[in-house]
């Protein structure tokens, strides 16, 4: 039978309804459950729902449900409903999407399913396996569902051929029609009704036409689609379809449609239930209240679904805030600035994006429902247009334009009206009878995720090039559907559109919470991120960026260190600011209640910023700067989100401190510079316009290039006499060459003339624009050619961004070799990224050639080498057996085949590594690259040489540290046996990598040898990682050993690192607990295990409950409710102490500021508190200390990886790749575990355990409580200020020290460990960290008590080491506080010993060393510079 069907179809084509259909008559039956699911044709129909008009009023006496699945640019094997998954954006399995679609099916339980797929599928042009795809979905869905299904299967549209900028549609036409045959030709041999969408006569060349960009239908196309859709099947008509009751009824289902949209699709996915569930798992309860809500408009559906004509229904009232007062905040400015009130609330609540028009009007996207909608509430969010019609620097004319939106969170005007983003949609709305409100939208995108809603599509901003360019952040999924494909981004970003052309892309990616994104004069992009504390980033176009899901190498930012989060970027251009600041960009801390700027200045290939401190600043709790942007007058116009309560997700939706009233924008001018009136740009004529482009001025830049382009094509003429005018001038030939972009007009001698202009910033800004044309022009190679030779290294990195572009083209692998030239001339960091990231962009290419003979790296071995180094071990892998064959590994490492080889190499090659190292092929100075590749190798792919592994031990007896290292690593990893015994006597020095191989090796001699090391007679250090180790060799058979050490541990932090370990082998609780009652364990080291035992939600209640007992502690505290935490808060902020609080902050038992950094200065472990007081209420600061498992801050939560050989390891996540998990535990140290080891992986609780500060007094509570409250505030507990260093290294300076040498200690790194011979103070000492206080003082008690060594040891010296980074090469200075003098080293370099210091430094990061007198410290030492960076790793 389906031989014969598919015969039929094959002789009749798809011109039409296959006759399977038209012979059985489709039917809805009483109590059917119809799911529309499919992609962005299907997701459309909530708004468009002419189908569902239809069908429920074509049998009206009949009870039928519908509900909409359908999500924009999905595909049959759920690709895009990864969204509703419950892990991080880009962390999610790789079938994620399609277990969330059965559960959505599970949720409808339906009995008749429309299938709407096709459009989306059809870019990937893989009809067969898509035909696959969709025979699997529709058996998921049978399961799922439970019961019978009728299917009804739609082909995709046609894409039309609408002309203009739009696509030629004939490519992907072929492509579709090849996809509707193939659901045709399931729905044949399945029995299915099939209805032709394709080959439809009334749709084909429709007039006018089904959609706005050929492929997604407006509203009168949805309505001719569904028509057809009826006929086809033979669904009957209601005579009243177009009556205003149909109408009425439209609207009903509407309402319908978002209330399910809302309970299938909640906002906030990621807090609601999601990975930080715990922060609002309460609201989770929220969600199922809308079925009620759906069935009530399900009534009203039934009681209108005959069409006869009745009361419209009551339209749902928006809820009215509550209003509180809210006193305006009182500043503190930079010299010179004047602030004053443009405009405020009542029609001004909660401003989240705004940008000006051409016409001086100030448009501003505003809230009242963020951060969530409740079940049933009414959105009523507004864009809000602002105008000084006096010139008196006051808001006097306030229009509401759009309303009943739904958490906008971005506004960008343009295009007649203005382009907004709000939940899943990109949308442009527009006044056409000039009312001043919006009376037309259209979706111009949607497909944006729903995971969180201050992370999805926000910051619209104008490029030069005409492109509109949009962020989103970490949490998001986005996916994207267009004429040209579909654009899919699961992690942070920065996209763009053209939305003449409907081209989009991706321009970046990564960063936390990206608020904030401009361009510099010459069409450069800065980012700043409201969340990763980077700083401000130059963004390298395809560059991926801090937190970029599955990025395997991030760009820095710009500004190294650690700086506050940032939101809102504007960068000063105009003569309404003196010119000290022109350039300087503007951002805003909202947390610490002010504004900042930054310095940015060229940098090689990339650009330099550096932080200048405060610009503006308010102690007020409800000043909450979050946008800026210079004005139609050259003021400086702040967004000020006026509300206490800034924190997502930390604090509950429902919080009612929430301020939903109110919201100002601030005015920011400068005394004494020249006052300029604002002028409706769109009146100028084109040259006048074009003649504003030469000025300097951001304002009217940006806007008369908008207005220039918005007026297309027809400028064209003006714009050539112009440029006649101005032949001579290459920032007019620039500013052409973008307007010739904007209106999408290739102009390849213009190009040409600017590619070749004096001012390398011009040629740069001509090679991005050849980039964008490079599928245009025939000359594309010739001028990349050029520019990769270029003398400026920012030319240099565009034309590496040009190469990269072109991987589709028959030259691909050749493009690799061109852009590898740039090693030809000196490289810098922006440079070494950008031809990392182009070479891994043509990776496939170049690999294929390089297989095939067609590229050849003769003489040219460091190019080899970068694109080796470069490329992803799985694609090095296809070359290395190649490479290996043809010559023998350079003796000098010259190589990254050392490397590669241990990342990817099979047996072979890693035989052919160690036997050149055994026949002494290598330099000394490569055998530890050697040994540690051959251990990467053992580490994570279980992968040894072939042959004889004999002659390990020879690297054992090296008095180079380094390869005795690597060798004692290896040993472990290939599980040498015989080398036991030299390892046993390697361990009792103290080298502490020699006690994990033994613990990989076991055995008896190796169990025995360590109970030895355990002994009493054997230092302390020797003792505890002896005791590690049996612990994870034989724990039940090594209590004694371990108890015995535990014993005598001399300090609370030797216990606790110890019980963290122990704890780290699976069941060690129970065995632990077993032993405790008879171990006579102190109560600090008790509770050192206490506290073990409860991090990261470890479920070890046996081993809780038996130290408990041991020490009679009581296990109860008190859970206090919302109202006691704020009566706490309040006794906290009158009776604590900050100034004590700190000193117990500072305590080396509580362990803080091993978790947590002030100023960048301290651990990773939980979140930074260096503005924690300005951000967070009292109250929410101590819940989260008393409960750290109520609310976890965003990327802390822990995650517990137990892995085959029997650990289970807690720690916060850092990273993952394909072969290895990253995690940070609470030591603050990084723990990495091979991906070949995980069994399992699952999420845990906050890292900090309970009732952690139950050990301090009532005062020492409060104290700390009053400590943390102040933080960021300012006064004595800012730490935003720079040029002080934060974080220190220490190591005692004993006699022994001074017989080994100064220059060796001061010459070494920070990570270097020394013998006891050496420093005197116990095996496996060196450099402890401490930070410095929040003034950037490190006290001399502190000091004292981190550097102490033994009664009979003399300390001579302290030694104090910390980091810092020099931008640009120069002389730097230091000044240590008055009377304190010291010797200094940088570098190993002396300084002489002196109060101040200066010296000349290349660019770069560079290691500094001070020597103070042990007997004469200082009272609190200090180094301040305001030439470097002080770094905090």
């Amino acid at each position: 039978m389906r031989t014969v069907l598919t015969l039929l179809i094959l002789l009749t084509g798809i011109t039409g309804i296959t006759g399977n259909a038209r012979e059985r008559a489709f039917e809805l039956k009483d109590g059917d459950r119809v799911a529309f699911l499919g992609d962005t044709l299907i997701e459309r129909m909530q708004v468009h729902n002419h189908l569902e008009l239809r069908l429920t009023t074509a049998w009206p006496d009949r009870n039928i449900t519908f509900r909409n699945l359908g999500w924009s640019g999905d595909t049959p094997r759920g690709v895009s409903r990864a969204g509703l998954s419950l892990q991080q954006a880009g962390r999610e399995p790789a079938d994620e999407g399609w277990k969330q679609l059965q559960k959505q099916i599970t949720l409808v339980k339906p009995t008749v399913v429309f299938l709407g797929y096709g459009m989306a599928s059809s870019f990937e042009n893989q009809p067969e396996q898509f035909g696959q795809d969709m025979r699997a979905l529709k058996a998921a869905v049978r399961k799922a569902a439970g019961g019978p299904i009728r299917f009804v299967v739609l082909s995709p549209l046609r894409h039309e051929q609408l002309g203009g900028s739009l696509p030629d549609p004939a490519v992907h036409n072929r492509q579709l029609a090849a996809y509707s045959k193939e659901l045709q030709t399931m729905a044949a041999a399945d029995g299915d009704l099939f209805v032709t969408l394709f080959n439809a006569d009334p749709l084909v060349n429709a007039k006018p036409a089904l959609t706005e960009n050929g492929i997604h239908p407006v509203d009168i196309g949805y309505a001719r689609v569904a028509a057809e859709i009826c006929a086809q099947l033979g669904v009957p008509l209601h005579p009243r379809l177009k009556s205003p009751a149909a109408i009425q009824l439209r609207t009903v289902m509407a309402r319908k449609n978002q209330l399910f949209f809302d309970r299938s699709r909640p906002q906030n996915m990621a807090y609601i239930f999601g990975f930080r569930k715990h922060e609002q798992g309460n609201n989770a309860v929220e969600i199922p209240r809308f079925d009620p809500l759906v069935v009530a408009q399900e009534k009203e559906i039934a009681a209108r679904r005959d069409l006869k004509l009745k009361p419209a229904p009551n339209a749902p009232v928006p809820e009215k805030p509550i209003r509180n007062p809210q006193p305006l905040p009182k500043f503190d400015t930079a010299e010179g600035l004047e602030i004053s009130l443009f405009a405020e609330n009542p029609s001004l609540a909660k401003p989240i994006q705004m940008n000006f028009d051409p016409q001086g009007r100030l448009w501003v996207a505003t809230s009242e429902v963020y951060p969530q909608v409740k079940p049933g509430q009414v959105a009523n969010d507004k864009i809000v247009v602002l105008q000084d019609t006096t010139g008196d620097g006051r808001a006097d004319k306030t229009e509401i334009f759009a309303e009943g939106l739904f958490i906008p969170t971005a506004i960008e005007p343009g295009d007649g009206g203005c382009y907004v983003g709000q939940s899943t949609e990109l949308l442009h709305f527009k006044d056409t009878n000039g009312d001043g409100k919006a009376d037309e939208k259209r979706i111009v995108l949607s497909g944006f995720g729903t995971e969180d809603t201050h992370h999805t599509l926000h910051t619209l901003r104008w490029g030069h090039d005409g492109r509109l360019y949009f962020n989103q952040s970490i949490y998001i999924r986005s996916h994207l559907e267009t004429p040209h494909g579909v654009v899919r981004l699961k992690s942070g970003g920065i996209m763009w559109l053209r939305p003449d052309t409907q081209e989009a892309g991706i321009q970046y990616r990564g960063w936390c919470n990206p608020w904030g994104h401009h361009f510099n004069r010459h069409g450069q992009s800065f980012v700043t991120d409201g969340a990763g504390f980077q700083g401000i980033s130059y963004a390298i176009p395809g560059a991926m960026y801090f937190t970029y899901a599955g990025g395997r190498r991030i760009m820095e930012s710009a500004s190294p260190g650690n700086f506050p989060k940032f939101a809102g970027l504007e960068i000063v251009d105009g003569p309404q600011f003196p010119r000290e600041y022109q350039g300087q960009a503007i951002t805003c801390d909202f947390r610490a209640h002010r504004i900042v700027r930054f310095n940015l200045s060229e940098n090689g290939a990339g650009y330099a910023a550096e932080h200048l401190g405060d610009f503006i600043r308010s102690s007020s709790a409800s000043f909450r700067p979050i946008d800026v942007k210079q004005g139609p007058d050259g003021a400086l116009y702040i967004a000020d989100w006026s509300n206490p309560i800034i924190q997502h997700g930390e604090v509950d939706f429902r919080d009612p401190r929430r301020d939903k009233v109110h919201g100002r924008i601030w005015r920011v001018t400068f005394k004494g510079q020249p006052k300029k009136k604002a002028r409706d740009l769109t009146e100028q004529n084109n040259t006048a316009l074009m003649d504003i482009l030469l000025t300097q001025d951001a304002y009217d830049q940006a806007q008369s290039r908008r207005v220039l382009h918005e007026r297309g094509q027809g400028i064209l003429p003006d714009l050539k006499k112009w440029l006649t005018r101005h032949s001579e001038n290459e920032t007019a030939q620039m500013e052409a060459l973008w307007l010739h972009e904007a209106v999408n007009v290739v102009n390849a001698s213009l190009l040409m003339l600017t590619l070749e202009a004096n001012d390398a910033r011009v040629r740069a800004a001509a090679m991005r624009v050849l980039a964008h044309w490079h599928d245009r022009l025939t000359t594309t190679q010739l001028h990349a050619a050029a520019g990769i030779r270029d003398k400026h290294p920012r030319v240099r990195l565009e034309a590496m961004r040009v190469y990269a572009e072109m991987k589709e083209s028959t030259t691909a692998h050749q493009n690799a070799q061109f852009a590898l030239q740039a090693l030809d001339q000196p490289m810098d960091k922006f440079l070494d990224y950008g031809l990392w990231l182009t070479i891994n962009d043509l990776a496939e290419p170049f690999v294929r050639g390089m297989q095939n003979g067609a590229l050849n790296f003769k003489g040219k071995p460091a190019q080899a080498a970068f694109a080796l180094r470069s490329l992803e071990p799985a694609r090095a892998s296809q070359l290395i057996g190649q490479l290996v064959q043809q010559r023998k590994l350079p003796a000098n490492g010259d190589s990254p085949l050392i490397e590669l080889i241990g990342e990817a190499g099979g047996p072979g090659e890693l035989s052919t590594l160690f036997k050149q190292l055994r026949a002494d092929g290598f330099e000394t100075q490569v055998h530890d690259r050697v040994l540690m590749a051959l251990s990467r190798a053992a580490y994570l792919r279980n992968a040894r040489p072939a042959g004889d592994l004999s002659g390990l031990g020879d690297y054992l007896k090296s008095n180079d540290e380094a390869i005795r290292t690597a060798a004692i690593q290896l040993v472990g990893e290939w599980k040498r046996a015989e080398l036991v015994a030299p390892l046993l006597v390697i361990a009792a020095e103290g080298e502490s990598t020699a006690f994990d191989s033994l613990i990989q090796i076991r055995g008896p001699q190796a169990l025995q040898g360590l109970k030895v090391l355990a002994a009493t007679d054997k230092p302390a250090g020797t003792r505890q990682a002896a005791a590690r180790a049996l612990g994870r060799m034989n724990l039940k058979g090594s209590l004694n050993e371990i108890f015995a050490v535990l014993r005598d541990s001399k300090d609370d932090n030797s216990a606790l690192e110890l019980w963290r370990s122990l704890l780290n082998t699976r069941g060690a609780g129970a065995v632990l607990a077993a032993g405790v009652a008879g171990a006579q364990l102190s109560k600090p080291v008790a509770n050192a295990g206490l506290r073990a035992a409860r991090e990261g939600g470890r479920n070890e209640k046996g081993l809780v409950e038996a130290l408990a007992r041991s020490q009679n502690i009581s296990l109860l505290t008190q859970q206090m409710n919302a109202e006691q935490l704020k009566a706490l808060a309040a006794r906290a902020m009158k009776e604590g102490d900050p100034f004590s609080g700190e000193k117990v902050y500072r305590r080396q038992a509580l362990a803080c500021t091993v978790c947590h950094a002030i100023g960048g200065a301290g651990g990773k472990v939980g979140p930074d508190f260096t503005s924690i007081g300005a951000s967070a209420q009292p109250d929410y600061l101590i819940e989260s200390i008393l409960y750290p498992n109520r609310k976890i801050k965003e990327g802390y939560h822990s995650v517990v990886v137990e892995t085959k050989d029997d650990r289970s390891l807690v720690g916060v996540q850092v990273s993952e790749t394909g072969s290895e998990i990253l995690l940070r535990d609470a030591a603050d140290k990084l723990v990495s575990i091979p991906r070949n080891q995980v069994k399992r992986k699952i999420n845990g609780q906050s890292l900090m355990p309970p009732a952690l500060i139950l050990s301090l007094t009532e005062q020492e509570q409060l104290d700390l409580y009053r400590f943390l409250a102040e933080l960021g505030k300012a006064g004595p507990f800012d730490a935003t200020k720079t040029g002080v260093a934060r974080t220190w290294r220490l190591l005692p300076g004993t006699h022994r020290v001074e017989q080994y040498g100064i220059e060796k200690i001061v010459q070494e790194s920070f990570e270097k460990k020394w013998s006891n011979h050496v420093l005197g103070a116990g095996n496996n000492a060196g450099w402890k960290l401490l930070p410095a206080r929040v003034n950037g003082d490190l006290p001399a008690e502190d000091i004292t008590e981190l550097t102490a060594v033994g009664r009979h040891v003399g300390l001579v010296h302290v030694f104090a080491g910390t980091y810092f980074e020099k931008q640009k090469a120069g002389n730097v200075t230091f000044k240590l506080p008055a009377g304190v003098k010291a010797d200094a080293w940088i570098d190993g370099k002396p300084l002489g010993r002196a109060n101040a210091f200066t010296a000349e430094v290349i660019a770069g990061k560079h290691r500094m060393v001070l020597r103070l007198d042990a007997k004469a410290l200082p009272k609190a030492l200090r180094l301040e510079s305001d030439s470097v960076v002080f770094l905090n790793e």
